[in-house]
C-alpha cells in the first residue's frame, strides 16, 4: 500500500498519475485501478468535495505497478502526518467559522426580538407575545448549542493532534 495527495484531477487522471497502466488490456485495467482507489478511499466518490492535498491510499492492484507519485506508507510518516495535520486544521478552521457565524447570527436574532419594537408589539398582543417569548427561548437554545458544540469540535481537533503525535512515536523509526 502506498500514500499520495489529490491535486483536483478527474478519476481517470488521477489514475494515470497513480499507476503505469500500458498494454492491450489498458481500459480494463484502469476501471479495475478506478474501483481499488475508490474502494480504499470512499472520499473519492463524490471529486468535487475532495479539498486538494486530500491524502489518498494507493492500494496494491495486482499486475499493476504504482508510479513515483505515490510513496511507500512509512516512507515519509512525519510528512503524512503534516498532510493530515493542515488538512484536520483547514477544517477545523472551518467548523470554528461555521458555528462562529451561527452564534452571531442567533445573537442578531436575540437583539431584534428584545427591539423595543418587538417589546411594544409583544405588550399591545398576548399572542405576539407568547410567540416572541418562544421565539427568544428558541434561539437562546439555539445559541447555547452552537457554542458547545464549537467547544466540543475544539477538544476534539485537540485530540485528535494529540493522537496524531501520539502514532508519530509509536511508529518511529519505519
Amino acid at each position: 500500500m502506498r500514500i499520495a495527495a489529490y491535486e483536483g484531477e478527474g478519476m481517470r487522471d488521477l489514475v494515470s498519475r497513480l499507476f503505469n497502466i500500458t498494454g492491450a488490456r489498458a481500459e480494463a485495467r484502469t476501471r479495475e485501478a478506478e474501483g481499488a482507489l475508490r474502494e480504499a478511499n470512499p472520499h473519492l466518490r463524490d471529486l468535487r468535495r475532495v479539498p486538494n492535498g486530500t491524502p489518498l491510499i494507493v492500494p496494491d492492484v495486482t499486475g499493476l505497478r504504482p508510479s513515483k507519485e505515490s510513496a511507500p506508507v512509512g516512507a515519509d510518516l512525519r510528512g503524512l502526518v503534516e498532510t493530515v495535520r493542515e488538512s484536520v486544521g483547514s477544517v477545523g478552521d472551518d467548523l470554528d467559522e461555521a458555528a462562529r457565524d451561527q452564534v452571531d447570527a442567533m445573537n442578531r436574532d436575540l437583539a431584534l426580538l428584545r427591539s423595543n419594537e418587538v417589546k411594544d408589539l409583544a405588550a399591545s398582543d398576548r399572542s405576539v407575545a407568547r410567540t416572541v417569548r418562544e421565539l427568544t427561548q428558541a434561539s437562546e437554545r439555539r445559541r447555547d448549542e452552537a457554542k458547545e458544540m464549537r467547544t466540543a469540535q475544539a477538544k476534539a481537533l485537540e485530540q485528535l493532534g494529540s493522537d496524531l503525535e501520539e502514532f508519530l512515536l509509536m511508529h518511529r523509526g519505519q
